[in-house]
């Protein structure tokens, strides 16, 4: 989550909301504003209706009760409701209530009669944690506006929490504490290769992510694409996080051998917009992992044969269902995530029941609802009528039954898991990922013998890597490869790897260079410039095209002051259109003075720079 501002922002925001810095309820120094991070930063938004979800933890350590919640005695609601009713202005911020009319809950649980007469007990609603939306006032959006358009750039950063100035020595120390107490959690685990894993993760150097701050601004431009303006907020937020903290930090989490990253990081990104800010790496994705799982556990060899055939599940409901004729690159994305989602649920227990009439207090419509918006009727049930979903649900049913005779189940490392009614789904879950990480393992297993790669991020069934080796780097794509391939044979699970470079957007774009100058140079007017480009860019570029300023007359100064995202366009533009290099008096020595060493080396076009 964000943790730094301008002082004027935060001067503002004070202003507005001067219970902020007012402490006579005796609450913990600075837990006011910390909260109030949470409330505008806080990328756990619900994409539904808005509102910020408050987790127990994070209202722990906003307070310094992070003692009292590990041991259990910690109770948020009180805290919450101090912030809604004390520190902001009333009707500022309202609770989200459930159809039920409860704040929060946990899991509930109803005994159920079965038709021979035994008794089991049913899982009748998943836990649900607090949740706030907020109504700002106009004054405080303005404030948020000139935030986020970077109007007081100019200003040192402070700390939102105590408006202190940042402090580079305390920055070192953060991450060591954040680093050092996700290890505490590494070093407990009983699965070896989670251990491993989160090790290495935790222990890559910073230097190998910095570079991606360049593409910062065109994964904003990215997260502009997206229509629904929660998710396109909150991927802002998390973009501002990875801005001042752009290495992601691992830790386990209850019920799951999986590794998640600590707050707002790269993992939480889209995957279109986690390939823009990460341009250069490889993804490695293993190939419709947990259906290829559950042919294996859940001994459905119909699947098992149809995976190895190189068919996709996804695909073929997208046909069955009649929306492959949608063309719009935007409804197409979201109708493949809305169906995977469906999938993953086929695996994870989701009822036939939620499939077709979703949750109300979880906001899922269910897919009848969702698939409506494309045209599609009675698609939940059409679902559901799919003869490989049958098969699938057929076995799903099949393997409790078996898995709670038996009392127990083995994971991938030969752990054996009790099973009880309650906890059956999550340890069937549990199960299958841990063949997930078995399978993904075998990628960091070379990691032990070279240096030619990195992992640079963890993505469960998937990593993206970073190669320092051109030559070698085909090499050891192939040996990952066979490594992968290898291990899911022997586990006789049909998977197998699929690499995509990332790469960012092109800028050769005739139309982006569609730049005119202004007669009194204060400005350009940009038509369709990249928008990465700033305002000195712009200007320079103008003089770089011949108006109103010859070329040969810009300055190292000024040249010095273009941004790389320029500097590249320029280049770009030169390959573009390579009359303008033979129509014109610019010679060969100003391109290359135009062109910083990396980019130059990078085109393999030009000397270098001195």
């Amino acid at each position: 989550m964000k943790r730094l501002t301008k002082p004027t922002i935060r001067s503002k925001i004070g202003g507005e909301l001067p219970n902020l810095d007012n402490y006579h309820c005796n609450c913990a120094p600075s837990a006011h504003w910390e909260m109030f991070r949470i409330a505008r930063y806080s990328h756990y938004i619900n994409k539904e209706n808005g509102a910020i979800r408050f987790g127990v933890e994070v209202v722990a350590r906003a307070y310094n009760q992070l003692a009292q919640y590990e041991a259990g005695s910690f109770r948020s609601g009180k805290y919450i409701n101090h912030f809604i009713n004390f520190v902001l202005p009333q009707g500022m911020a309202q609770l989200v209530k459930d159809d039920q009319g409860r704040e929060w809950s946990t899991a509930t649980w109803e005994e159920v009669e079965q038709e021979d007469g035994s008794s089991r007990f049913k899982k009748v609603a998943d836990g649900k944690q607090r949740e706030v939306i907020f109504n700002w006032t106009p004054e405080l959006l303005a404030i948020f506006d000139e935030e986020d358009k970077g109007l007081y750039s100019h200003e040192p950063d402070v700390y939102i929490s105590n408006g202190l100035r940042k402090n580079a020595a305390q920055e070192i120390q953060e991450r060591k504490n954040k680093i050092s107490e996700c290890a505490n959690q590494i070093n407990i685990l009983d699965c070896e290769p989670a251990k491993y894993i989160g090790c290495y993760m935790n222990s890559l150097p910073i230097n190998g992510f910095t570079r991606i701050a360049q593409n910062i601004q065109s994964a904003r431009d990215e997260v502009a694409k997206i229509k629904n303006p929660h998710v396109r907020r909150q991927q802002t937020l998390i973009l501002d996080a990875i801005e001042e903290s752009p290495k992601p930090v691992y830790k386990p989490t209850a019920n799951t051998d999986r590794l998640f990253g600590y707050g707002a990081n790269i993992t939480n990104l889209k995957k279109n917009v986690r390939k823009v800010l990460t341009a250069g790496w490889i993804e490695a994705d293993l190939e419709n992992a947990q259906l290829a799982i559950i042919s294996k556990i859940w001994n459905i060899p119909e699947l098992k044969s149809y995976l190895e055939q190189g068919k996709s599940l996804r695909k073929d409901l997208t046909s069955y269902l009649h929306l492959d004729s949608i063309k719009d690159e935007d409804r197409k994305d979201e109708i493949k995530g809305l169906i995977k989602d469906r999938i993953y649920g086929l695996v994870f227990g989701t009822s036939q029941d939620r499939i077709l009439n979703g949750k109300e207090s979880e906001n899922d419509p269910g897919f009848t609802k969702d698939m409506e918006r494309f045209g599609i009727t009675n698609a939940g049930q059409k679902f559901l009528d799919h003869p490989l979903v049958k098969l699938i649900l057929k076995a799903r049913g099949q393997y409790q039954k078996q898995v709670l005779h038996a009392g127990y189940l083995l994971d991938a490392f030969g752990k054996v898991h009790s099973v009880n009614r309650k906890n059956l789904l999550s340890k069937i879950a549990r199960q299958a990922q841990s063949w997930e990480m078995a399978i993904i393992y075998s990628i960091y297993e070379l990691t032990n013998e070279t240096d030619a790669f990195t992992i640079q991020c963890y993505q469960f069934d998937g990593v993206s890597l970073k190669f320092h080796d051109e030559e070698r780097k085909q090499y050891w794509i192939d040996r990952i490869k066979d490594a992968v391939t290898q291990r899911a044979k022997m586990f006789d699970i049909p998977t197998a790897l699929a690499f995509e470079e990332n790469q960012a957007p092109s800028l050769v774009n005739e139309n982006i260079y569609k730049i005119m100058a202004i007669q009194d140079e204060k400005y350009v007017q940009k038509q369709e410039v990249h928008p990465s480009a700033n305002f000195m860019d712009t200007k320079i570029f103008g003089e770089f095209l011949g108006s109103p300023a010859d070329i040969n007359s810009l300055s190292r100064e000024k040249i010095r002051l273009m941004s790389d995202n320029m500097l590249q366009l320029i280049n770009d533009y030169i390959r573009f259109n390579a009359k303008v290099v033979n129509n014109s008096n610019i010679s060969w020595s100003i391109i290359e003075l135009l062109t910083s060493e990396s980019i130059a080396r990078s085109m393999g076009l030009l000397n270098k720079v001195d």
